[in-house]
This record gives C-alpha cells, structure tokens and sequence, in this order.
C-alpha cells in the first residue's frame, strides 16, 4: 500500500491500519511530481525538507514492522539534499528504495540521471529499484547495466506495452 502525506500521526495511523489487510508492505511516496500535490509538501515535494523526512521515516518505520519501502526522486529542483536523503534511508532501515532518476521539477521532459540512480546503488544498504524511462526490456537491460540496480520500475511504458514486464523478465 502506498502512502502519500507528511502529517506524522495521520501517516502512522494509516499505516498501522493498513497492517490488518493483506498488503506485503507499506511504500512512502516522496516522488510524486504533480503540482497539486507537491504544493502541499507531500510525494516530491517532501524532498525540500530533509528534516521532515527524517521524522517522518523514523514514525513510519517505528509503526511498520513488515516491509517498508520508499519511492522518491533525486530532489526538487536540484539534487542539494539527495546524499542526506540517501542516509536518512540508511539511518530508519528502509526495506528497498526506488529511484526516479529526475528532480520533481524535470517531471519527465528531461534525460534520466543514471548516474544518480547508481550513486544510490552505492550508498544504501538496501536494494534499489532504478525508475525513468524503461521503455522496452533492451532499456531494462541498459539501466540494470548503468546503474548496478536489483530491478527496474516500469510506469508509463506498461501502459503503451502491457506485455513489457514479460518480455524485461
């Protein structure tokens, strides 16, 4: 189940409610480029704010005792806070990260950071999932190579090659 959100009990009762269902873990969006929703500090827009994230991840992974995941982009507008944020991963034992290798602000116009994503792969102790333009399973294969990354996440492309996930296995 993924959680968007940065009021701190909000985020814990949900997350503890969520436990009752069948869900095989809770993922935190700190990625999420839509205006509307990073205007409210919350999916990437949470990414300004290093000091909130460490609070929240630190609730968060005190309220989960299952897997806990987090999704998130190499920053807002630039890529100033990315190292904190990558220790603060470290730091709260985060079960996988995923990694959206553009700032919220390049929403998807922009290249990828490869780069970024393998500095990630580097720097935290649990496996990162490499996301941004996986267009075809030759793009997977490319990526995993670039990047060093335990997987890729598939977004938009799925929608326009449904048998995408097929084909990258």
């Amino acid at each position: 189940a993924q959680l968007i959100g940065e009021h701190i009990p909000s985020m814990v009762r949900t997350a503890k409610a969520l436990q009752a269902y069948p869900v095989a873990g809770i993922d935190l969006n700190m990625g999420c480029p839509a205006p509307k929703i990073y205007k409210k500090n919350v999916g990437g827009g949470l990414l300004r704010d290093p000091g909130k994230v460490d609070d929240l991840l630190g609730a968060l992974r005190d309220a989960v005792p299952g897997r806990f995941t987090v999704k998130m982009r190499i920053g807002f507008d630039t890529t100033e806070h990315f190292e904190r944020i990558l220790d603060l991963i470290n730091k709260h034992g985060i079960d996988l990260l995923s990694v959206h290798g553009r700032t919220v602000k390049e929403m998807y116009r922009s290249d990828v950071h490869y780069d970024l994503i393998a500095q990630a792969v580097r720097t935290v102790r649990c496996p990162v999932l490499a996301n941004g333009n996986v267009t075809s399973a030759a793009k997977a294969v490319a990526v995993l190579s670039a990047t060093g990354a335990a997987g890729v996440m598939i977004g938009r492309h799925a929608i326009r090659n449904p048998w995408i996930f097929r084909q990258t296995r």
